[in-house]
């Protein structure tokens, strides 16, 4: 099976699920490197969101 990989395409991750305790140490080991998502304003009523 080819892989295609998109121009400007995002790095994903695919974790086995059914190997919990791999995919928890792995998700702990990035979760540092992850970016936190920036406050929003709502630009009709000024609220903030994520």
């Amino acid at each position: 099976m080819a892989h295609l990989i998109l121009d400007g395409a995002k790095e994903h991750y695919i974790l086995d699920i059914e190997h919990s305790d791999k995919a928890i140490e792995i998700i702990e080991t990035l979760l540092p490197a992850m970016p936190y998502p920036k406050r929003k304003r709502s630009e009709t009523d000024g609220r903030e969101y994520l």
